[in-house]
């Protein structure tokens, strides 16, 4: 009985370690593999989980001639119910800013799928913005921590315009630049 408890202790390790590295493979699948380039700008990203599989989130979004857009992000908790939120956000994401909707309304939509479809304790910090290429900046800020924006020898924090995604059903974020 030790012998086939060790044994399947073992196999279940094993298991469980290889979700884990196919949890990791997908939401790694969902990061950019390269920055925009974009005349004027330096722009780079880079994701270090805590732990093999998490809920940290970057993407960029190149629009037309005129603007782009990114954003950053954080799942609450980590693991895999950390990373399928910030897959679903990912996704949603791209599907609602490919179909050129406005930045609050596809935010707002996103939010109420997240509340529909997450556990009373999870939710997503996230920072969402847009650049137009004569360097007007505009975002919304959904209860991540303040990204610092340089400029003209000047920092400015981008501070929250709205509470995180998940939380309520409805919520109201306003755009700022």
């Amino acid at each position: 009985n030790a012998v086939r408890a060790v044994i399947n202790y073992r196999l279940l390790s094993e298991s469980i370690r290889n979700e884990y590295e196919q949890a990791f493979l997908i939401q790694k699948s969902l990061l950019p593999t390269s920055s925009p380039e974009i005349p004027g700008y330096q722009i780079s990203g880079y994701s270090q989980q805590a732990e093999l599989v998490g809920g940290d989130i970057f993407d960029y979004y190149k629009f037309n001639g005129e603007e782009f857009g990114f954003c950053i992000g954080d799942a609450s908790d980590h693991g895999i119910p950390a990373a399928l939120m910030a897959r679903d956000v990912i996704i949603g994401l791209r599907m609602g800013l490919e179909n050129q909707m406005k930045m609050a309304h596809t935010l707002k939509k996103l939010n109420r799928v997240i509340y529909q479809s997450a556990y009373s304790t999870r939710f997503i910090s996230l920072f969402y913005a847009e650049m137009e290429t004569n360097g007007a900046l505009f975002y919304i800020n959904a209860g991540h921590p303040s990204p610092i924006l340089v400029y003209d020898n000047k920092i400015t924090e981008l501070e929250s315009t709205g509470i995180v995604f998940g939380a309520l059903q409805e919520i109201e974020l306003r755009r700022s630049y």
